[in-house]
């Protein structure tokens, strides 16, 4: 399969800087496929160029297209080692692969809405949000209702109050995680999750409440 964008041009100052494969600059949203090479233009392709390269790098003859025209860069990422990458066009701009990858854009509490069809592993991440603060929010509102003398309402607004600032601070610590992501819809979820923990620790009767006068 190849793609052919016409008059697409790859601008001078995408030159500068970081190159990310197969991830995007947030570390979030990974790509997953076979990467033969990559050749980078000042010019673009037509739809016969992009099916004769495709079928070149399939069969592992990418370095054949070091003398096209307009060729900035050529990469076939055949090092097999190393934390470089060689150019293999006449403009030897190696790349240099860090040791350690770090996310390049840190997005805090992104929401990525719903996208269809939702697979069993997105529905199991929905579950999972949901189940792992119930626990928290029986838990909390048993406690808060056994020392305060708030109203069992007022107590369960707090409590949830207390699961959203909590998600809110794991979400923001996963913002450094590269295998993490800070998500708004987790935040929602966990909130949800919470929720539901208050109402069913409201359903649990609390221990008797009358005193009875020893004699």
């Amino acid at each position: 399969m190849y793609e052919h964008f016409p008059g697409y041009v790859l601008p001078s100052e995408v030159f500068k800087g970081q190159l990310i494969f197969g991830n995007a600059a947030t570390g979030k949203h990974e790509w997953a496929g076979i990467l033969f090479g990559l050749a980078l233009f000042d010019r673009a392709l037509d739809a016969d160029e992009v099916a004769a390269h495709q079928s070149l790098w399939v069969k592992g003859a990418g370095s054949a297209l070091s003398n096209e025209e307009g060729l900035l860069a050529l990469y076939d990422f055949d090092e097999g080692e190393g934390q470089q990458v060689t150019d293999k066009s006449p403009n030897k701009h190696h790349l240099v692969i860090p040791g350690t990858y770090a996310v390049v854009e840190n997005t805090m509490l992104e929401f990525p809405g719903i996208r269809l069809p939702l697979t069993v592993s997105k529905i199991t991440d929905i579950i999972l949000n949901i189940i792992g603060f119930v626990p928290f929010g029986i838990i909390a509102f048993q406690y808060r209702r056994s020392v305060s003398s708030y109203s069992p309402f007022a107590v369960a607004l707090s409590v949830t109050f207390l699961g959203a600032l909590l998600s809110l601070i794991i979400e923001l610590g996963q913002i450094w995680l590269p295998t993490r992501s800070s998500s708004a819809a987790d935040l929602i979820l966990n909130t949800a999750g919470t929720i539901c923990g208050v109402l069913v620790a409201m359903r649990i009767p609390m221990g008797s409440n009358v005193k009875t006068a020893e004699r």
